[in-house]
């Protein structure tokens, strides 16, 4: 069967050109890997709050946390490159799902 994605927002085509990169990288200084007391005070909030948090959660628990997290993303991109550099890329909202259609 064919299946179809409620929610498509956009839909593009295209080609790499030859000699043109996709991404350059950038060069990190050794420091940047250094772990330092700030990373040690954000370990710790993050540890004292996961502490807070209660061992289990009732259904309607969940369902507010996954709506929270569905709410912080509006669109989802997703784009496929071909062998020969030619791309498509379409943007889905995130409340759609897959239908057989």
């Amino acid at each position: 069967g064919r299946w179809r994605w409620g929610g498509v927002r956009e839909v593009a085509v295209g080609r790499l050109r030859a000699g043109h990169a996709q991404q350059s990288v950038a060069e990190v200084d050794d420091s940047f890997f250094e772990f330092t007391a700030a990373d040690m005070g954000l370990v710790e909030q993050a540890k004292k709050a996961r502490q807070q948090e209660p061992a289990f959660k009732t259904k309607m628990m969940r369902q507010r946390e996954k709506e929270a997290k569905l709410a912080k993303f509006k669109h989802v991109p997703v784009r496929v490159t071909f062998p020969d550099q030619t791309w498509i890329q379409a943007r889905f909202g995130v409340g759609g799902g897959l239908r057989r259609g």
